[in-house]
């Protein structure tokens, strides 16, 4: 086969990587200049029918993603029978070569990568499009440090024709959540499965199951259980262990529900983790600072020596005590001191407790104010004594019998005080009192949290909604909970959502009552459903105005965010709407063209609502001037 040296609007350059499905090569776009990543597949591929049908379909429904985390397709084509698409070029590596290279990411690179994964999936997710085979090696780093998840949907567009990428179903499969093992109907979940796979390999440089063949690696997806990730990680957060572990989860409905979800624990994780380490400091920076002074809990007279002590010089059993200090006789006892520091020496005021002080070679010495009398022990501290084990005072039974008066009269016996029915009596009341005082507890946090989640799952579009008052309560009374901003988060979502439904129903009239910023949101949304293009512009227009004022009102804040959300869904959606737009445009030009022959006044009117309607819209520049040509070599009207 000759050299390729043109496809399309491409022109062929150099040879990127060859695989079973086909070869990609680096090209530039001969009318835009733009570098870009050209797939052609194999020419088996081309000569199937439905793999032909199913190609077109797939990649038309990718070109609907436009987001700076997800490697953008610029089109597809067919020339000389190669099917072949053009995408963009990423200057960097993927985050499987890094992995081969011995790369491993900190859990702080882990989290940021993985919060951007998730606004990508959610861009995607929300239009109804599944990636279906998150991996590393679909996961590009770009020099820049941007990441990059590409191949959307190639998963099920390949998934029919039987063939793969060399060497690429084990790969594959080690990121497989378990219902795509079991051949059950993929979902979002699935993406989310697969991304806890990445998070585990990067941050352990392994993913979570190692198999020997494609069978084993499928079988452990769907039955084994992962080590914990601290097990290969140990300095990643144990937060970060137990979302991960969340994402793994064998059963979809247990899992972590959505991108948007997974984001907002993470953002809250980190900020959790940040407040932490900022108290860690300060708390280091006070202990740095303190002075601490023991007394130890020992009589006055007893001597307690602590001196490092090897196997060699510790004495026998039948010299220590039960504790296992060394028992001296009064003879061995130095006089009365505290033992000298390196840094000061002093005797005790009377009446002054023992301290600790601590000799050159670390070891601990305590001394009694006054000498041992008779039978008091000296006892030497074992190694490894502990300070509260030495400040123990020294242990002492006493029997029930000692304490009993031998000399005392018998007492006579007595009737109970309270009866048996008085004793049944209260105790059903202490009962009752204790089961309302239970009831009418507040939940705890974990309780409250737990409901939160299940309604942030729940497929109903309101139950996060109905679960205001459960967040309510549980800012109202943990705010300094690790979770708490997870819930604000999720607060200031059902807000952002309640007042995008007040000015989608608010009526025509009644803007008097509206902020200035407000007003400007409203007439630029209303402006947007019948032009987009118009919709955008007022949108920009609000948020250059309004978006720095650091003294706008609250509402006037929400509105500025709705504002950019309402902006990024529009510039999307605007490439497609505006192709078809000017789609049709171009057909009622072309239908003007054909009958000029047989009804000029038709043609004519056609051509001069061309220009009345769009005559305003710089994306239909093209279509108008042509219908104004069309108008000025149409013969005039008699």
């Amino acid at each position: 086969m000759a050299a390729l040296e043109r496809l399309g609007p491409y022109r062929i350059g150099r040879k990127l990587g060859r695989g079973g499905m086909g070869t990609v090569y680096a090209a530039e776009a001969l009318d835009t200049g733009i570098i870009a990543a050209v797939k052609v597949l194999s020419a088996a591929l081309g000569r199937d029918d439905g793999f032909r049908e199913r190609f077109e379909a797939e990649i038309d429904t990718l070109r609907k993603l436009r987001h700076p985390n997800i490697v953008r397709l610029y089109g597809f084509g067919e020339e000389d029978g190669l099917l072949f698409y053009g995408m963009e070029l990423v200057d960097g590596a993927s985050l499987e070569d890094e992995l081969q290279a011995g790369r491993r990411f900190n859990w702080r690179e882990v989290l940021q990568i993985s919060i951007k994964l998730c606004r990508a999936l959610r861009h995607a997710h929300d239009r109804g499009i599944i990636h279906r085979d998150i991996k590393p090696a679909n996961l590009l780093l770009s020099t820049d440090g941007e990441i990059k998840l590409s191949d959307f949907g190639i998963a099920k567009l390949f998934g029919h024709s039987g063939m793969t990428a060399d060497g690429g179903v084990i790969g594959t499969a080690e990121y497989m959540a378990p219902e795509q093992a079991d051949g059950r109907p993929v979902t979002n979940r699935c993406d989310l499965y697969s991304l806890g796979c990445v998070m585990y390999a990067l941050c352990a440089g392994r993913p979570p199951f190692r198999a020997r063949s494609l069978p084993e690696m499928l079988h452990m997806q769907r039955y084994a259980e992962p080590e914990p990730l601290r097990t290969f990680a140990p300095e990643a957060p144990v937060e970060l262990e137990q979302i991960v572990a969340d994402l793994l989860v064998k059963e979809p409905d247990r899992r972590i529900p959505t991108a948007m979800v997974l984001a907002r624990r993470l953002e809250a994780m980190e900020h959790g983790l940040l407040r932490r380490e900022r108290r860690s400091e300060l708390d280091a920076a006070d202990v740095d600072n303190e002075e601490f002074t023991y007394t130890p809990n020992v009589p006055l007279d007893a001597t307690l020596v602590g001196t490092q002590v090897d196997a060699e010089s510790s004495p026998p059993p039948e010299q220590q005590d039960e504790l296992g200090f060394e028992l001296r006789s009064d003879d061995d006892l130095p006089p009365t001191r505290i033992a000298p520091s390196p840094h000061q020496q002093r005797t005790l005021a009377p009446g002054e407790l023992p301290s600790t002080g601590h000799t050159e070679s670390g070891t601990v010495q305590l001394v009694g104010a006054e000498e041992a009398g008779p039978g008091q022990p000296t006892m030497a501290a074992p190694v490894g004594a502990t300070k509260s084990s030495l400040a123990s005072p020294a242990k002492r039974f006493t029997s029930v019998e000692e304490t009993e008066d031998v000399d005392a009269p018998p007492v006579a016996s007595r009737g109970p005080l309270i009866s048996p029915q008085t004793v049944l009596l209260l105790g059903a009341l202490v009962s009752l009192a204790a089961g309302a005082w239970y009831f009418l507890q507040p939940p705890t946090a974990d309780a409250l949290y737990r409901r939160i989640l299940l309604a942030a799952a729940s497929d109903k579009s309101d139950a996060l909604s109905n679960a205001r008052p459960d967040i309510d309560e549980f800012l109202a009374r943990y705010p300094n909970d690790n979770r708490a901003p997870e819930l604000r988060g999720y607060r200031a979502e059902i807000d952002l959502e309640k007042l995008e439904r007040q000015f989608q129903r608010r009526p025509r009239g009644g803007a008097e009552e509206l902020s200035p910023v407000e007003r400007a949101y409203a007439t630029a949304i209303r402006a947007a459903e019948l032009d987009p293009e118009l919709g955008i512009t007022k949108l920009q227009a609000l948020l250059a105005v309004y978006g720095d004022d650091a003294e706008i009102s609250d509402r006037g804040r929400q509105c500025l965010e709705l504002a950019e959300r309402q902006l990024d869904r529009l510039q999307a959606d605007a490439p497609e709407q505006l192709a078809a737009n000017l789609e049709q445009i171009s057909r009622q030009l072309a239908r003007a063209e054909a009958i000029e022959s047989s009804d000029v006044a038709k043609a004519r009117s056609i051509y001069a609502g061309v220009v009345e309607l769009y005559g305003d819209k710089t994306w239909a520049r093209d279509e108008v001037a042509r219908a104004r040509l069309r108008l000025e070599q149409l013969p005039k009207a008699p």
